[in-house]
């Protein structure tokens, strides 16, 4: 089984494949490797290593299974299509801001869990430039 996407698309041109992750609220960055089978290990852990060189991740030998699996998860796919499968191909994070439906989240509250993530994963400031974009959506803008 392969990953649940928040939205998947192509450019209106058709030439190029656009891939979205959402978060709500902090807490939703967490999340670990659940493959059990040996052989589904290796070959995760292998993208994984792939996607952190391509990266330029300051330390290598990070373990990206355990902590912010599907934030290196959704990198593989990146890396994968654009490196791999020579597609062209756009990720995009999307971050709410202000649901105070369940986890009310800042801006603030975003950039320093966002910043931690990173230096965690092993990922510079730089690491995201011309491979993927955040965008910061303030709910309460879209309700008023």
């Amino acid at each position: 089984m392969g990953p649940q996407w928040d939205a998947l698309g192509k450019t209106s041109d058709g030439e190029a494949i656009i891939l979205v992750e959402a978060k709500a609220n902090v807490p939703e960055l967490v999340s670990f490797c659940g493959a059990k089978d040996k052989k589904s290990l290796k070959t995760i852990s292998e993208s994984l290593a792939a996607t952190q060189r391509w990266m330029a991740c300051r330390e290598p030998s990070i373990d990206w299974k355990c902590g912010f699996y599907q934030y290196a998860n959704r990198l593989a796919h990146l890396y994968f299509l654009k490196e791999v499968a020579k597609e062209e191909t756009y990720l995009v994070f999307l971050y709410f801001i202000n649901d105070d439906t369940h986890i009310c989240t800042s801006r603030e509250e975003w950039d320093a869990a966002l910043t931690l993530q990173r230096r965690l994963m092993g990922l510079s400031a730089k690491s995201l430039e011309g491979k993927a974009v955040e965008i910061f959506i303030n709910t309460a803008e879209l309700c008023s």
